[in-house]
C-alpha cells in the first residue's frame, strides 16, 4: 500500500462546506491498471455540477473527485504491455462511475483510460483534453463532413468550441463561431476561426448566409442545442448534421420535427463519457494527430495547488472564466 493525499468530498453541497483534503491508502494496480503519479488535475464544470448535486445523488461513500489529469506512469499490472514506468500519459474518464478522480496526488486506473502523452505536450496541457477534446473531435467526426466544408461552432471562446475550432483545422474544414463579446471574438480568432459573429451586435443567420455566399452550413458543433432552434435548422444546407452536447438555453426543446425532416438532417447527441469504442478510439487518434502537429492548444485560465482546491471550484462556479481550470498536485 502506498499512501497519497486528495481533495474529496463525502455529501453533497457548496465547495467551502464540502471539499476536504486527505490521506488515503492507494494498493498495487490490477491485472489490467496503470497506477500514475499525477502532476495536473482539471476542474471541468461537470465536477462542479456532480459536487452540487445537480448529476444526482453521491453514490459512493467518498468520492475524490475530476474525470481528467495528466500525469507518470509509475506500475502496471500484469495484462499492461503497452505502457510502462516513466511514460507521460493523460487519462479520462477516471472520476465516472469510481470513487477515486484525479484531484489527487495518486490514482489506479484501467488502461483503456489512459493515453500516451507526447514528449512536446505538457502536463498542462495533457490535463485539458479529456472531456473537452473528446467532446470537440466526436462532435466533429459525428458531422461526416469533408475538407473544404464550412461549419458553425457555436460559443467560441467556452473550452470544448476552442478545441473544436483547433481540431476542425487538422481536418480541413472551414470554421465560422458565435461569441458574445468583443473580448471572447479576439479568443476565437486566436484559436484559428475564419469568421466569427457577434451575437450581441450581429444577426447569426444573416451572418452565416453572408461569409458562406448564401451555400449555408455543412455542419453544426452546438454548445445549446434549444437556445440556437431560432435560427440553426434555417442556417443548413440538406443532408448535413448538428452535433450537440448541450441546451441550456432550453433544456426541453420543442424538436422542428418537419424543418428538419425537409432537410434530412441528422441529429447526434455527444456525451463524451460514454462514446462508443469506434468513436472513442477515432476521436483520441483525432487528438493525438492534432498534438504531435501542435495543432492543439487548450486556453489554461488559472493553475490552482491543490491545498487550493475550493477557490479552483469556485472559479468554475463563477461562469466569467476564459479557458480552463487546473490543478497541479504534483
Amino acid at each position: 500500500m502506498t499512501t497519497f493525499k486528495a481533495a474529496y468530498y463525502d455529501r453533497i453541497g457548496k465547495a467551502e462546506d464540502v471539499l476536504k483534503l486527505g490521506s488515503f491508502e492507494l494498493a498495487s494496480p490490477q491485472n489490467n491498471e496503470v497506477q500514475i503519479e499525477i502532476v495536473t488535475s482539471a476542474v471541468n464544470p461537470s465536477d462542479v455540477k456532480t459536487r452540487q448535486g445537480n448529476r444526482g445523488p453521491l453514490t459512493v461513500p467518498s468520492l475524490i473527485p475530476h474525470s481528467d489529469g495528466a500525469g507518470i506512469v509509475i506500475a502496471c499490472g500484469t495484462a499492461v504491455t503497452q505502457f510502462k514506468p516513466g511514460d507521460r500519459v493523460w487519462m479520462y474518464n477516471a472520476a465516472r462511475e469510481r470513487s477515486h478522480g484525479t484531484a489527487s496526488t495518486l490514482i489506479n486506473l484501467p488502461v483503456e483510460l489512459v493515453v500516451p502523452l507526447a514528449d512536446n505536450t505538457s502536463f498542462e496541457i495533457g490535463a485539458c483534453l479529456g472531456i473537452p477534446a473528446l467532446t470537440a473531435a466526436a462532435s466533429l467526426l459525428s458531422l461526416n463532413c469533408e475538407r473544404g466544408d464550412t461549419i458553425m461552432i457555436t460559443g467560441g471562446a467556452g473550452a470544448v468550441s476552442m478545441c473544436a475550432i483547433q481540431l476542425a483545422k487538422v481536418l480541413g474544414l472551414k470554421t465560422i463561431t458565435t461569441v458574445r463579446s468583443e473580448e471572447k471574438a479576439h479568443i476565437a480568432k486566436q484559436m484559428g476561426a475564419d469568421y466569427v459573429i457577434n451575437t450581441a451586435t450581429e444577426n447569426v443567420l444573416d451572418k452565416v448566409k453572408h461569409y458562406t455566399h448564401d451555400q449555408l452550413l455543412n455542419g453544426l458543433v452546438d454548445v445549446d442545442f434549444g437556445g440556437n432552434l431560432d435560427w440553426s435548422i434555417e442556417a443548413l444546407k440538406p443532408n448535413s448534421a448538428i452535433a450537440t452536447y448541450a441546451s441550456m438555453g432550453k433544456t426541453e426543446p420543442a424538436l422542428p420535427f418537419y424543418a428538419m425532416m425537409f432537410k434530412q438532417l441528422s441529429l447526434h447527441f455527444i456525451f463524451a463519457y460514454i462514446l462508443s469504442t469506434s468513436m472513442r478510439v477515432r476521436a483520441i487518434d483525432l487528438v493525438q494527430n492534432a498534438l504531435r502537429e501542435n495543432k492543439l492548444n487548450p486556453l489554461i485560465a488559472k493553475i490552482y495547488a491543490l491545498d487550493d482546491i475550493i477557490q479552483a471550484h469556485l472559479a468554475v462556479e463563477a461562469g466569467n472564466k476564459v479557458g480552463q481550470v487546473l490543478i497541479r498536485t504534483n
